[in-house]
């Protein structure tokens, strides 16, 4: 599998995904995103673009905490799958559309962008983020989500010594780049992803001219991920003026 391809492929695999995710019709009891709410704070009557929403549970999530909502995603096939769920969240509007250059969007079209462990899939960091920072208004946010790049590097695993007590292990981790591994489950296994260094996120969004506000660090539920995060949360703001 090609970087390139990687959104591609999830045509081919909408359904396992979905199923994956357990046909979720929102996102409300999801760890791992329930901490973007909060950095998010009061979403009512905020136009809200879910960037690389998938089969759109965030986007009925956010639908339900009062936000004008539109999803975006390349792949097609799991935008018919978001179709489907959306009968009740009459709020929520999907686009086919890539995140490099997100042509489908006006400037300043929205006042907050969340992507929700999906950075990971997308091959050019740099083109989302500027791309992201020119859909938002003067003042907006942008809240992500993704695996905590210094724990979650692609040679990384979980070692138990004989005490029983849970270790993670990680090298390489100043090698940026697609992978793919048989250990892992979930989409990178299938489609793979792409790892980068916290430095490069931090980077990236300071280069395209946004104000970090907020970091947070989000363990798992298994032992294992007790002791170091899983999950990296941020949210950054573009300036008012």
């Amino acid at each position: 599998m090609t970087p390139t391809a990687t959104n591609a492929a999830y045509d081919s695999i909408a359904h396992w995904y979905d199923n994956l995710v357990g046909n979720a019709h929102t996102a409300h009891d999801d760890p791992y995103f329930t901490p973007l709410l909060d950095l998010a704070g009061d979403l009512a009557n905020q136009r809200i673009c879910d960037l690389a929403c998938g089969q759109g549970r965030i986007s009925r999530t956010l639908a339900t905490h009062g936000a004008n909502v539109v999803g975006i995603d390349a792949s097609a096939e799991l935008l018919t799958i978001a179709a489907r769920y959306n009968s009740d969240h009459r709020s929520v509007e999907y686009r086919h559309d890539n995140a490099h250059t997100l042509d489908s969007c006006q400037d300043a079209e929205f006042d907050g962008v969340i992507c929700n462990m999906a950075l990971l899939d997308i091959p050019d960091l740099t083109a989302t983020i500027s791309s992201t920072y020119r859909i938002l208004r003067p003042g907006g946010w942008f809240a992500f989500s993704t695996f905590h790049p210094c724990f979650n590097a692609p040679r990384s695993a979980e070692l138990i010594d004989d005490t029983g007590h849970h270790h993670r292990t990680v090298t390489d981790y100043f090698t940026e780049g697609f992978w793919t591994s048989d250990r892992r489950t979930g989409p990178p296994r299938i489609v793979g992803a792409h790892h980068r260094t916290l430095t490069t996120y931090l980077n990236t969004l300071i280069n395209a001219g946004f104000t970090l506000r907020h970091i947070q660090e989000v363990p798992g539920p298994t032992p294992g991920w007790q002791q170091v995060p899983p999950v990296l949360a941020a949210i950054a703001d573009k300036p008012s003026q």
